[in-house]
């Protein structure tokens, strides 16, 4: 006989004879009970000549090389899962490294969070750690805005749940979460790339090549630049994993990696999780056409011909054991052992030979339940098509499932959103480009910073020339060197394109932190130097490709940041240290690429291999730190210390005065932690983070009706999402409930309160004239018409809600004289009891500034800056405290060390004068020495007796007298925006200097002796210039009108000074004076109807009254959707009174009045959330159920 055979019979008394004919083949023929046999014959040998071959064969394998050197064994999910946490430690430990070097949180006082994590972000999570705590809601808080939901501020800013980490830190540790918040978002952006490539590649990317790609895209200027949007951050490591389900969904027919990671990443921040999601769709056309199923489809045959050769060696084994035993009842059980074995796996060997052969109609049924609708009749595109259409709508199926799946939050959201700041920009479908469009290539070097124009990208030498390799690549079909082509010109158009700029920032115009999508570019470029890893190994000569494109890159830097040859010979390595960071991307690119080519060239492992590997990494990780850390260097916050100071004393200031009152009231306050140069603020949100009711905010979740409100009473706001409060108004004031504010200043009818102490520079003030939170009036309604003038509109409030007509602003008598590009006012104010205001109304912003009496001047008509202004008396100026405030004091202590430096330095340079010529060093000494010698051996005319030559004041002196003019700064911290300056450009305040380097400054400090005002000027910013400017016009006109007072018949003549350098272009000029014996007599009359039962809570509110049938109970609650009212039991409608704040109207006799509030579309979003996870979970369990008969 030629075969050795088994036959057995089943349970079912059918005949199963199974025939073997080499290790490689198994081949079964199953007879029914009618005699068919189903299946094919073949030859059969003995089981000797079986057990013989297989030794044969296990011979051959030994001797025989290794057929193809590019096959790798697939790493199991464990593998993967081991590489990715490696990738995520990785790119931990070099955070944390850079923490340690530069000083940051938790090894030293300075941390990321800059810019709006400074204004914004620090005060909301202070604000979320009371929420994690149960101290507040997290659906309706009195101290956000006027009153309102937090839904929105939570789902933008505090949704992430590495949040949920702040309950453990506590507000006192908010500034070590955020820097380890940072460390852990980009560190989970290493892993989930890292599996991104090892899932889409089907593990072809060797280990290094992961880890390598992985830094670059956690570790990418996007990361490191907006670190302190620490919310955009969550939309870097899901993108991975968004895409990752398109890919599943095109090619594995699967849709719940999408479902899933769709929904989270919405719940983590909508609005990034919206860019992903826009560029997964076109991720979805890219990865249709550049995915090559025959490759794939290949490897699937080879994994299950090695299932099917592991089952045959068992067998053969078997087989082989019997054999040797010359025992023929001994090989009988033995073959029936194997025969048993083989029968636990027929299932297994099917599957295998109808996935390899597709030979029987079992197989035909079981590939098309798999998906492939592909016939031999069929023609090849209509196939392609019916592919497209099936897969599209299945991308389209999962992503509004997942959508459907975080309903829970984004259907509140949506809701809130129509409330709020959701206005778009209009859509202009312009064909100019914006920038350069080698303006990306130009600056694809450490260190720089994105601008309009011009995006920084980068993430890492390897990306950019293995990227740029796949182009070049034997192994990357036409087609997909299409596909890849195609998706960078999108890349190109999202960068320089408006319509597509404006589209992937989800139709707002950005007016700041330019490209906040252009980390799916860099994921791009990652992407296509994986793809070409991937392969490289099967290319020849096209592996060249590496260093030729590196060199390339290396040499297009150098040009197009016009560095030359010529240059380089003439000047050397002192070009080099101009432009380190230039020669450093460029020299690391070479290296990289050479270090690429020897790893894809040696297919052995060995100690050459290995060192490569860790050198590779060792690179790609220092030029990445080298990134980071020229941005952190001078971006970065060290307010922590001040911030926590501002915090205790203010939280002790308003404990105190809760103590005293314990009331329902609201708070204001003229003056924040923080100033900028123009004595503007931005700092809105100590409500939030202090819990007490305020008459400001600051954040991208506003409420426009509160916002339009504000408008009417005279505060502006600045971009849809921030009520500005500088100086108090009064009557709005007390309409809103502001019963004490927080003065740096004292304000004529406000009345100290002696029991709290200052603090910040700021007193506290009772407001006789405020109206309490609930009180009864009339009913009546505001006319309805247009107020343009807020000064009426507060008439015509105070009216209706008084009962009598009102008139509390009344017009002041002024002059105008426009001089160049000053405008001069004279405000007459009459005898009486008159708080004076001014509103100048402009078209648009002018960068301007107001000095008023000529004191120091503000900005004006600008970002931050109020609408209604007070018009201050002098002895009202003469007493403020502002200089008195934390940041104040710690701005005269830096100045106060600076002044010693500069006196100090000033008496070694005269020393060094006494030898030579000023300036230069001593005779025998080295530059800088004298500096040296006469500050450690103790002068004896010490720092405040040095004179300079010409007998004129030294340079202590000069910079004490330019304290107030030059050296205030609103960024006294080194979070200045120092685009496009290196360390030559800041001084050791890290103060930026104006485009000046050190070749401006002389070897021991600023060399102002002996030299003329022009010379200062020059060390002030253009603001402080504009300030000095306006100053000193201002005091010259308010000290000619200043002695005219006397018997003209007025109280006081006040004078307001305006400049700017864009125009004078007022629409109207409002100067009116608050007649506070008017205020007073309509405060008391609405005072006379306050409601005393009550309770006001977050979220609800109770109280009791007697009322009659035409009264109307207000309270100073804006009204919002939310808001259910009930009326002695039965729902009641609420009306509004000035559009925003809640009436209800009342009955005869008791009226018990509650209140309580509901998040919108919450409930409604819960069902559409429990129904889509059900609807994901039967669509798995149909998969899960139709495989395993499949399988069958």
């Amino acid at each position: 006989m030629d075969s050795w055979t088994n036959t057995r019979e089943d349970k079912s008394n059918n005949t199963v004879s199974t025939t073997i004919s080499s290790p490689e083949k198994i081949h079964e023929t199953k007879m029914n009970e009618s005699g068919n046999t189903v299946g094919e014959s073949a030859p059969t040998v003995s089981a000797v000549e079986v057990a013989k071959g297989a030794d044969t064969e296990k011979n051959r394998e030994k001797q025989e090389p290794i057929r193809n050197k590019t096959e790798k064994k697939r790493r199991g999910w464990f593998s993967r899962f081991v590489i990715s946490c490696l990738a995520f430690f990785l790119v931990f430990g070099i955070i944390n490294l850079l923490y340690y070097v530069l000083g940051m949180e938790p090894f030293g006082t300075r941390a990321v969070s800059i810019d709006d994590a400074k204004i914004q972000y620090i005060d909301f999570f202070t604000y979320y750690v009371d929420v994690l705590h149960g101290v507040r809601p997290l659906s309706y808080d009195f101290g956000n805005m006027l009153g309102g939901s937090s839904i929105g501020l939570f789902s933008y800013y505090l949704s992430s749940p590495f949040n949920l980490l702040l309950y453990y830190f506590g507000k006192k540790g908010v500034y070590k979460f955020f820097d380890l918040a940072v460390a852990l978002k980009l560190g989970t952006a290493g892993a989930t790339f890292s599996w991104f490539l090892q899932r889409r590649f089907r593990d072809r990317i060797r280990p290094v090549f992961v880890l390598a790609l992985s830094m670059g895209y956690a570790l990418m200027q996007y990361s490191v630049a907006q670190s302190s949007n620490i919310m955009w951050l969550d939309g870097v490591y899901m993108l991975p994993l968004i895409l990752l389900g398109v890919y599943e969904v095109i090619h594995k027919k699967s849709v719940w990696r999408l479902v899933l990671t769709t929904a989270f990443c919405i719940f983590c921040n909508w609005y990034i999780a919206g860019i992903c999601c826009l560029f997964s769709g076109i991720w979805f056309l890219f990865e249709f056409f550049f995915y090559d199923k025959e490759e794939d489809e290949i490897e699937d045959r080879k994994d299950s011909s090695k299932k099917a050769d592991s089952l045959l060696a068992a067998d053969a084994d078997a087989v082989k054991d019997a054999a040797v035993a010359k025992d023929a009842d001994a090989a009988k059980d033995a073959a029936i052992v194997k025969d048993a074995a083989a029968a636990k796996n027929i299932d297994a060997a099917k599957n295998t030979a109808v996935a390899k052969n597709n030979l029987s109609a079992k197989g035909m049924r079981a590939s098309r339940s798999r998906g492939m609708y592909q016939r031999a009749h069929t023609p090849g595109i209509l196939v392609g098509i019916t592919d497209f259409v099936v897969s599209f709508c299945r991308y389209v199926w999962g992503m509004g499932l997942g959508v459907a799946m975080s309903a829970v939050l984004f259907l509140p959201v949506i809701s809130a959103m129509r409330k709020g700041k959701g206005q778009y920009e209009e859509v202009k479908i312009l064909m100019d480009l914006t920038g350069d469009l080698l303006s990306s290539v130009r600056g694809y070097v450490i260190g720089t910073q994105s601008d309009r124009g011009f995006a920084a990208l980068f993430c890492g030498s390897i990306a950019v020339f293995a990227a740029a390799a796949l182009i070049f690549s034997g192994s990357v079909k036409l087609r997909q060197k299409a596909a890849f082509i195609a998706l960078a010109a999108v890349c190109l158009m999202m960068l320089h394109w408006e319509p597509a700029m404006l589209a992937f920032s989800l139709m707002k115009s950005a007016k700041s932190y330019w490209y906040r999508y252009s980390f799916l570019v860099c994921f791009t470029m990652l992407f296509a130097a994986g793809a070409y890893l991937s392969r490289a190994e099967k290319d020849k000569w096209t592996k060249l490709a590496v260093p030729v494109c590196s060199i390339l890159y290396a040499a297009a830097v150098l040009k197009l940041n016009g560095i030359h040859l010529a240059d380089f010979t003439a000047r050397g390595m002192s070009l080099v240290s101009m432009h380190k960071p230039v020669f450093v991307t460029a020299a690391a690119s070479v290296i990289l690429a050479l270090l690429t080519l020897v790893l894809l060239s040696d297919q052995k492992r060995g100690p050459a291999r290995l060192a490569a590997g860790i050198l590779l990494l060792a690179v790609t990780g220092t030029e990445l730190w080298g990134n980071a850390w020229l941005f952190w260097k001078n971006h970065s916050d060290g307010s922590q210390e001040l911030y926590m100071e501002y915090s205790e004393g203010l939280g002790k200031q308003l404990s105190r005065l809760k103590s005293l009152d314990r009331g329902y009231y609201r708070i204001a306050q003229d003056r924040t932690r923080h100033h900028y140069e123009d004595d503007l603020t931005a700092y809105f949100n100590d409500s939030l983070a202090q819990n007490y009711w305020s008459n400001t905010a600051y954040t991208s979740s506003p409420d426009n009706a509160q916002l339009s409100l504000m408008w009417r009473l005279g505060y502006r706001d600045e971009a849809g999402c921030m009520m500005i409060v500088r100086d108090p108004v009064l009557a709005s004031d007390s309409f809103l409930g502001v019963k004490y504010l927080l003065q740096s200043t004292p304000v004529r009818g406000l009345k100290r309160v002696k029991n709290v102490d200052s603090f910040n520079g700021r007193s506290v003030y009772l407001n006789p004239y405020a109206l309490p939170m609930a009180f009864v009036y009339d009913g009546s309604k505001l006319p309805t018409r247009r107020y343009d003038n807020t000064f009426d509109y507060q008439n015509a409030l105070f009216s209706i809600l008084s009962g009598r007509k009102t008139e509390l602003y009344k017009p002041l008598e002024w002059t105008r004289e426009n001089r160049d590009n000053k405008a001069f006012f004279r405000i007459f104010i009459p005898e009486g009891d008159y708080v004076a205001y001014g509103n100048l109304l402009w078209p648009e912003k002018m960068d301007g500034l107001l000095s008023i009496n000529g004191d120091v001047p503000f900005g004006y008509c600008r970002w931050t800056s109020p609408a209604v202004f007070m018009i201050k008396s002098r002895s009202e100026q003469e007493q403020s405290e502002k200089d008195q405030s934390l940041q104040a004091i710690a701005q005269a202590e830096k100045e106060r060390l600076a002044e010693l430096e500069a006196a100090g330095q000033a008496a070694n340079g005269q020393e060094a004068t006494g030898q030579g010529i000023n300036g230069q060093e001593a005779a025998g000494q080295e530059p800088g020495e004298a500096s040296r010698t006469a500050v450690n051996s103790g002068t004896e005319n010490g720092p405040e007796q040095a004179q300079d030559p010409s007998g004129e004041k030294g340079p202590a002196a000069l910079l004490n007298r330019l304290a107030e003019k030059i050296l205030v700064s609103a960024e006294p911290e080194a979070d200045t925006d120092f685009t496009g300056q290196d360390d030559q450009g800041l001084n050791k305040e890290g103060s930026n200097l104006t485009g000046q380097d050190d070749q401006g400054l002389n070897e021991n400090g600023p060399n102002l002796t002996g030299q003329e005002q022009g010379r200062e000027e020059e060390e002030l910013s253009l603001t402080q210039q504009q300030m000095l400017d306006l100053q000193t016009a201002a005091e010259a006109y308010d000290w000619e009108e200043e002695d005219t007072v006397d018997g003209s018949g007025y109280a006081d003549i006040r004078t307001v000074v305006f400049r700017t350098e864009k125009g004078l272009t007022f629409k109207d000029y409002q100067f009116y004076g608050l007649d506070l014996k008017e205020l007073k007599e309509a405060s008391q009359r609405i005072q006379s109807g306050e409601v005393s039962d009550i309770k006001m809570e977050n979220g609800h509110i109770t109280c009791s009254l007697e009322g009659r049938r035409g009264n109307s109970l207000c309270l100073l609650v804006p009204w919002t959707d939310g808001w259910v009212a009930w009326r002695n039991g039965e729902p009641v409608q609420p009306d509004t009174v000035a559009g925003t704040m809640i009436t209800i109207p009342l009955e005869n006799g008791e009226n018990r009045i509650e209140l309580k509030y509901h998040i919108p579309y919450l409930q409604e979003g819960m069902y559409i959330s429990a129904a889509a996870f059900a609807v994901l979970l039967i669509d798995c369990l149909r998969r899960a159920l139709r495989s395993r008969k499949n399988r069958r």
